[in-house]
């Protein structure tokens, strides 16, 4: 089995620039040998496969003894079944896998958390944007009332000052003819005279009713 010391070390490809992200090793512990001794350490970075030149991808392991090794895909597996299973790091492994499944609980509870919380608050905005549009139709709808309301009203001023117009032309039309008729009947024939003993009567009445004032009518 390949030692430390046989390791890639220096820049890869010719490169430091390593990635940080973007893949699952980062971050997971790896144990490699060299000699009798095992060297622990950590994958912090890794660069692509870059098929133009022919180079596999690497990745960067950085030693808890800081000292810094860069490994291919099949090294890193390899690495990993040590960390697992040899003696001197199982344990240590055991404890990594089971902060590895909390931390993974955790996240998963905090995403489902997270949705939960997310689904609540557009649960509330979609109630609150149905709210709005009851809301807005019912103004809508207040509005469109009162325009009807108010052509209504419009409408039946305007039948009632027709049948004003109606009125006032019909009453006009009779005292035309009214007038009309009045044109067309003959002249009144003036009073007849009265005889000399009508107004006789008449001036001994007015003198009779002088002289007793209180003689009611009837007997004068």
């Amino acid at each position: 089995e390949a030692s430390a010391a046989d390791g890639k070390s220096g820049e890869p490809n010719g490169t430091e620039d390593w990635l940080t992200e973007g893949h699952e090793w980062l971050g997971k512990r790896v144990a490699r040998t060299f000699g009798e001794g095992i060297a622990v350490g950590t994958i912090v970075g890794w660069l692509p496969e870059n098929e133009a030149e022919g180079d596999p991808a690497l990745f960067h392991v950085l030693h808890d003894d800081l000292d810094e090794e860069d490994l291919e895909g099949y090294e890193v597996e390899a690495a990993f079944e040590m960390y697992r299973t040899d003696p001197r790091t199982a344990k240590q492994a055991a404890k990594d896998a089971a902060r590895e499944a909390a931390e993974k609980e955790k996240a998963a509870k905090l995403a489902a958390k997270e949705k939960e919380k997310k689904e609540k608050a557009e649960k509330k905005a979609a109630e609150a944007a149905e709210k709005q549009r009851i809301k807005e139709k019912e103004r809508e709808e207040k509005m469109q009332l009162k325009a009807e309301q108010e052509v209504a009203r419009q409408q039946a001023k305007a039948e009632q000052e027709k049948a004003k117009q109606a009125r006032e032309a019909q009453r006009l039309q009779r005292e035309k003819e009214k007038q009309a008729a009045l044109k067309k009947m003959p002249p009144a024939a003036p009073p007849k005279a009265k005889t000399a003993k009508e107004l006789f009567i008449l001036a001994t009445r007015q003198q009779v009713a002088e002289a007793n004032k209180g003689l009611p009518n009837a007997e004068i």
